[in-house]
């Protein structure tokens, strides 16, 4: 359900997702040259996204649902502890300096911008309407799109004083 490639290494991280009944969904390394799977591991039962932190060489992975959010070492291919986000963090994204953005699920939502290191929240953007983001290259800049309402936009939040600051929006696009 989701792929994430490894910044420095021929890989790409999978979410395979199981069948409902079925147990824990698994965390797949994937050779990138031959599509082989060269490593799997249990990662909850209800993932849904998952981002790389260059800095730590760690993958953080969403278990929407579930308070907890996975944290594997991808050296050692070990899961740490987890972070205790809280149960509706759908969307995830590594930011510069140790941080991760999380998003909701369902119409309107909350961005949450949290400490990697102690799962703490340090910054919370309300009533905004679900979609996905994006960090920008710095990870200083995120941009949050719009889904399925009439007026949806993409925003972009300055987070370097550890904080949503609104600093530009696009045009709408209705239902986008």
């Amino acid at each position: 359900t989701k792929l994430v490639p490894h910044p420095s290494r021929p890989v790409v991280y999978g979410i395979n997702t199981s069948a409902a009944g079925e147990g824990f969904s698994h965390l797949l390394e994937i050779d990138a040259a031959t599509a082989v799977i060269q490593r799997s591991l249990p990662i909850g039962f209800s993932p849904t996204d998952a981002d790389i932190d260059d800095a730590t060489d760690r993958i953080y992975v969403s278990n929407w649902g579930y308070s907890k959010t996975r944290v594997i070492d991808l050296t050692a291919w070990t899961e740490l502890p987890a972070l205790n986000l809280g149960e509706d963090i759908y969307r995830l994204n590594v930011a510069s300096g140790g941080r991760i953005v999380t998003e909701g699920e369902d119409q309107w939502i909350s961005l949450s911008l949290w400490n990697s290191a102690t799962g703490v929240k340090t910054a919370t953007a309300s009533s905004t309407r679900e979609g996905d983001g994006e960090m920008d290259p710095s990870g200083r800049y995120y941009y949050h799109c719009d889904n399925d309402i009439s007026n949806a936009h993409i925003t972009k939040y300055d987070l370097a004083s550890n904080s949503f600051l609104n600093v530009a929006a696009s045009g709408e696009y209705g239902y986008g």
